[in-house]
């Protein structure tokens, strides 16, 4: 029996260490129907740049700050909103959060005129949105728990991401986790192992 409990414990053992799978949203309506989250608004900070700032349930580090003439390029509080403004693509915001999270959103606008768009990146998986001239909701559900995400410029683009806003983040966790098909099977599994044992003791006896 504890053989027949090893080999498929050995099974199912690559079902469940895959790697994480992250579904984007879109549609804000559909992502706050399949999450349960807490929002941070950004109403009640002033205006001002920054390289590290703590807003409570998460903090914002600028990481691999670019400099130019006009000095380094740093995201900033701006009406009610952060800005990402001129960083280049190894230049990225990372938002850390205190506890580990399954969903993250956040509205968006992208003024940039130089054709870059935003770049969030979660564990190692990078996704590309916000194009320029336009705004949005983009969000994102793992089946992975996280506590960091990287914002910052898409890899490949023009230059510089000039300014990218984001609103309202929402934070949180998905509203029920899927238990993978593999273990609907693994349970039957055993009962049937369990089954054929006791049977074969019995016609032993």
């Amino acid at each position: 029996m504890k053989k027949m409990l090893l080999v498929s414990a050995i099974l199912l053992m690559p079902c469940l260490s895959s790697a994480a799978t992250l579904t984007t949203y879109t549609n804000q309506a559909a992502f706050e129907a399949a999450t349960s989250t807490s929002t941070y608004d950004f109403n009640s900070d002033a205006n001002g740049s920054f390289t590290s700032k703590d807003f409570g349930d998460f903090t914002a580090t600028l990481q691999n700050p670019y400099s130019g003439f006009l000095g380094t390029y740093k995201p900033s509080i701006y009406n009610q909103a952060l800005k990402l403004q001129k960083k280049d693509e190894a230049s990225a915001l990372e938002i850390s959060f205190d506890s580990t999270i399954s969903a993250f959103g956040f509205n968006w606008e992208n003024t940039d005129w130089t054709g870059d768009a935003i770049e969030v990146s979660i564990l190692g998986q990078n996704f590309v949105f916000g194009p320029n001239r336009q705004s949005g909701f983009f969000g994102i559900t793992s089946d992975t728990l996280f506590s960091t995400a990287l914002l910052g410029d898409s890899v490949g683009s023009n230059e510089f991401l000039f300014t990218g806003t984001l609103d309202n983040f929402q934070y949180g966790n998905v509203s029920a986790v899927p238990i993978p098909a593999a273990a609907f099977l693994f349970a039957p599994a055993m009962l049937g192992f369990m089954g054929l044992r006791r049977k074969a003791k019995k016609l032993v006896v």
